[in-house]
């Protein structure tokens, strides 16, 4: 049996510089980082070198706080990959990308999805990292917070070995948990 096709996708949360003040119409997010600090993205990318099965598209959500700071949040998040050094095939979606794609899918579909194709807020997130896999044609998607760190070189392994397969007279079609 061949590998399936997998992405994992990487939401990250940015607000404006720790010196300026929360506007009342921010989105809320429990510890989004400031546009100022480097927070734990970096970390988490580096860590990807420790997987032995790096054979999957990496997605990174730049998900900002205001869409005044949206521009910047997505070039920090796209200075951070750089950063990182990874020899995987990397990806960042951010309202930029969003706008764009909510633009072709209202003129294909005839229909404005817009309202369910955000990343404002966590549910419309989560939402997202599933949509990525789709658009990417993956047959699975693996979520990850950005805050995360992997020790266990086989995790994509792990996160592999029973999508698909039956267990227990089911067939699996996803898993939760780290």
């Amino acid at each position: 049996m061949s590998q399936l096709k997998t992405t994992m996708v990487i939401p990250t949360y940015w607000g404006r510089n720790s010196k300026t003040k929360i506007r009342a119409d921010d989105l809320t997010y429990d510890h989004p980082t400031p546009l100022d600090q480097e927070g734990t993205l970096l970390r988490c990318l580096q860590s990807i070198s420790h997987l032995k099965d790096q054979d999957f598209l990496l997605v990174v959500l730049a998900c900002a706080t205001a869409p005044d700071i949206a521009e910047a949040v997505e070039t920090k998040v796209q200075k951070i990959i750089s950063q990182a050094g990874l020899n995987i095939e990397t990806m960042v979606f951010s309202r930029t990308g969003l706008r764009k794609m909510n633009r072709e899918i209202k003129v294909q579909a005839g229909s404005d999805f817009s309202d369910l194709l955000t990343l404002n807020g966590y549910s419309p997130v989560r939402n997202m990292c599933l949509f990525a896999g789709h658009v990417v044609e993956s047959e699975i998607t693996v979520f990850i917070d950005d805050d995360e760190v992997f020790e266990d070189p086989h995790f994509i392994l792990k996160a592999r070995e029973h999508i698909g397969k039956k267990v227990k007279g089911e067939r699996v079609l996803a898993l939760a948990g780290y």
